[in-house]
């Protein structure tokens, strides 16, 4: 295990280092840590050179640079890599308050929070999710950025890198004399450039604009006016460019292919390289770019970049096509149609919002709202997640027809045609027939047809094929935690009591008598036929019983409560499906032992499993808290992991594969992701 940094890492950053690693491993600390200092002084890469040590990093459950991210956003990508539900901060905040388990969060780059990377939601970031987690007894937070950002009344320790005790000045000044160096700077420089100490990048800057004070301004001196558009280019930009976007860029601010070529070359010595790339490096000079400008100058340059970037995308067909536009364009374009005003016309293109870069639409859409944007914010938690874009297609396809957007939910079944699931239908919208939150779904002993419990009591049937509500039963206002139709037309439903209840006429008290003496139950379920019924209760033991009969058997696990069960009966066997808050799907082979690994297993409690004999073969399909949902088919070697984009309750798997999933939203029904024909018209 390594807790020291070496001697050089960091610019002399070695006594920080060692104050936030003490911080992490002291839990008699103070919660919150705060990384703050002036512009350039190096936040940033401290943070980064402690999460590059894999020791430290295993510490945290959480790294979420907040750059570029509004609160939406943050809060998203915070809930997914702690695989918890989170569609707002209050809800995601509530969820943390009840989960008493020790979290550890690394939230830097609050400075550069924005659509526009900018700062402009650390307010809000601060106010709704980072204090409100200071308040969590069982969290701890290392939070990074400018101290005018930091407004948290939680005591914290703060290292401030103005501060010289977290600077050692001998390898300040010994890696000054390495980066001139490297720089083939005059070492002369290295000792005048050494009065910025201990601000990094100023000291830095220094080396190539000479000694005296005013570094900044020193170095906008050193570039000749006819230079100017190819720097004006690189403070425009959201990261490094490679020579040709810089070049390209350049171009179009001149409109002179010649004098952009020279305006390049003679800046390529005053700035840093990275890798292929090049970026000015210092956020001061960025800055004082950007003040200079006049609005007039500001417009001229957001319009004729965001041309220059749309007009760098393939076409296809005459439309853009997003799958291959370059990275840049895809994790930056839309805050350059945000600064250029030609937002809502890009954000109206099915196609770019699921190729870009979910972060920075997120962002757009938020600050010029459209068509999409409510359709976007219902499902963000599984936009993020998704890890491409036929699924995040399949994730805003949901928003959409939860909007009633069919227009939109049509042109995204297209760029949705190869995803694992896609939505079929959804009876999502609060009407007369919308069900409410669903707790319990299950198949009808008739085709076609779906049962599912509402929150409040009553169970809807609906129409599997596309979601009309064909009846009501009434029942008391309990929540069901299974759900299972029985051959004479009756439904035998578990509350979240414990308790079992037949629903229909004349039930068959013998069976219900018989089936509640396995109380404290906590789980239902049955195969399609009802002929072996399965129940979980909360000392983690599995029943099954076979109706008519006197067959019963019993397995006690060691995992903890059942909180969903499935049965599946084939030619050869009886076999349940089950799960508990450990986040493992496991199998028990009914009348033998249980299968030695589980099916499948996410860092998270499992919500539901379902099961269904298709024409192939056995499936098996869960859902976790999250809204992540696997499938199997055992016919074939791949198990598929999706996220639908908000957390399910329950799911029913027909015979043809169609799942039915069931939560606040209502019910939504997913097919397999099929070809479609043709691309949507523009």
């Amino acid at each position: 295990m390594t807790n020291q940094a070496p001697l050089n890492v960091g610019a002399g950053r070695l006594p920080a280092m060692a104050t936030v690693r003490r911080w992490a491993q002291d839990h008699l600390r103070p919660a919150l840590c705060m990384v703050t200092g002036s512009p350039s002084s190096g936040k940033s890469r401290l943070i980064a050179e402690l999460m590059a040590d894999d020791a430290f990093a295993a510490r945290f459950h959480a790294f979420v640079p907040l750059r570029g991210m509004t609160l939406a956003s943050a809060t998203w990508a915070l809930a997914e890599q702690l695989s918890l539900p989170g569609e707002t901060p209050e809800g995601l905040l509530a969820v943390l308050a009840a989960d008493a388990r020790r979290t550890m969060i690394v939230a830097p780059s609050l400075d550069e929070s924005g659509t526009l990377c900018d700062g402009a939601e650390a307010t809000k970031i601060v106010e709704r999710l980072l204090r409100p987690l200071t308040d969590l007894h069982h969290v701890r937070l290392l939070v990074e950025g400018r101290p005018e950002h930091l407004a948290f009344t939680a005591h914290a320790d703060v290292i401030s890198l103005d501060d010289p005790q977290y600077t050692d000045r001998a390898a300040f000044t010994a890696w000054l004399g390495r980066t001139a160096t490297a720089m083939r700077a005059d070492p002369r420089l290295a000792a005048a450039a050494a009065q910025y100490y201990p601000n990094a990048g100023l000291a830095e800057l220094a080396l190539r604009a000479g000694p005296g004070d005013d570094v900044v301004g020193r170095w906008l001196r050193l570039v000749h006016p006819q230079a100017w558009p190819a720097v004006e280019a690189l403070a425009s930009a959201y990261e490094d460019l490679d020579a040709d976007t810089w070049y390209r860029w350049t171009t179009a601010l001149t409109g002179d292919p010649q004098r952009a070529r020279a305006a390049v070359t003679a800046v390529v010595p005053l700035v840093q390289r990275v890798g292929d790339g090049y970026l000015l490096g210092c956020r001061p000079v960025v800055e004082a770019i950007r003040r200079a400008r006049t609005p007039q100058v500001t417009a001229h340059i957001d319009r004729a970049l965001g041309a220059s970037l749309y007009a760098s995308v393939p076409q296809a067909g005459g439309r853009p096509d997003w799958s291959r536009a370059s990275g840049y364009v895809l994790r930056h374009l839309a805050r350059h149609a945000v600064e250029s005003g030609v937002a809502r016309q890009l954000l109206a293109d099915a196609g770019f919002l699921v190729h870009a870069e979910p972060i920075g639409v997120t962002g757009a859409l938020e600050a010029v709202p459209g068509p999409a944007t409510d359709a976007w914010l219902s499902v963000g938690t599984g936009l993020l997640s998704a890890n491409s874009a036929a699924e995040r297609a399949s994730v805003l396809r949901l928003g959409a027809l939860s909007l009633a957007d069919g227009t939109l939910a049509s042109h995204l079944a297209y760029y949705a045609r190869h995803a694992t699931w896609v939505p079929a239908w959804g009876n999502v919208r609060p009407g007369d027939t919308w069900p409410g939150t669903v707790s319990s779904l299950a198949l009808g002993t008739e085709p076609g047809v779906l049962h599912g419990a509402s929150i409040d009591g009553p169970v809807h049937t609906f129409s599997a094929g596309d979601g009309t509500v064909l009846g009501r039963t009434p029942a008391k206002p309990e929540t069901a935690r299974g759900l299972v139709p029985l051959p004479d037309g009756t439904l035998l439903r578990l509350d979240s009591s414990g308790a079992l209840a037949l629903l229909g006429p004349d039930p068959d008290d013998t069976l219900l008598a018989r089936l509640t003496g396995n109380a404290p139950l906590s789980a239902l379920g049955a195969d399609p036929a009802a002929s072996t019924i399965v129940l979980g209760d909360r000392s983690g033991a599995l029943h099954a019983v076979r109706p008519g009969t006197d067959d019963t058997d019993r397995c006690d696990t060691p995992f903890g409560p059942i909180q969903a069960v499935t049965c599946l009966t084939t030619p050869d066997a009886r076999l349940a499906v089950f799960a508990g808050s450990d986040g493992a799907v496991r199998m028990w082979n009914i009348g033998a032992d249980l299968l030695d690994q589980p099916a499948a297993r996410r860092p998270t409690a499992v919500s539901a499993v379902a099961s269904a004999l298709l024409p192939d073969g056995p499936a098996f399909a869960a859902a976790w808290v999250d809204g992540w949902i696997w499938f199997w088919r055992s016919s074939q070697p791949d198990m598929l992991l999706a996220p639908f984009g908000r957390p399910v309750r329950t799911l029913a798997l027909a015979p043809d594969g169609t799942l039915y999933t069931g939560g606040a939203f209502g019910v939504v029904a997913l097919r397999p992701g099929r070809p479609a024909a043709t691309a949507p018209a523009n």
